[in-house]
């Protein structure tokens, strides 16, 4: 069946719209599946990491690199992975950072009349 042809059997003005609404039902039905699943994975990962977490904390090397797949695992399911960090570079210390929030703080309480900042 075309979008032309759900768009005059449902009574949509144009195919744009039966296909958006196609889009959209579908969206609904594999949404809730595919969160089951994920779930039912997120769920199988946590407990191989408490099945094998006493012994790889004892410092076992084969339990630390099973671990750190099971990690790994969980971090692309969540597409963690695909999350870019800020280059170290970027982020001065923290002293340094404290100093420049604080200059912030002054400038801004300054410019609206405040005088509790030191």
């Amino acid at each position: 069946m075309t979008y032309d042809q759900i768009a005059a059997e449902v009574g949509y003005s144009c195919r744009g719209s039966a296909q958006r609404a196609v889009v959209k039902a579908l969206d609904r039905v594999t949404r809730e599946p595919a969160q089951n699943l994920l779930n039912l994975e997120l769920e199988r990962l946590d407990a191989m990491h408490r099945g094998i977490w006493d012994r790889a904390i004892d410092g076992d090397l084969k339990a630390i690199d099973t671990m750190l797949r099971i990690m790994a695992h969980r971090a692309k399911l969540l597409r963690l992975d695909r999350i870019e960090a800020a280059p170290a570079e970027t982020m001065p210390p923290p002293p340094e950072r404290v100093a420049h929030l604080q200059q912030l703080l002054r400038e801004y309480h300054d410019k609206h009349g405040y005088s509790y900042l030191n």
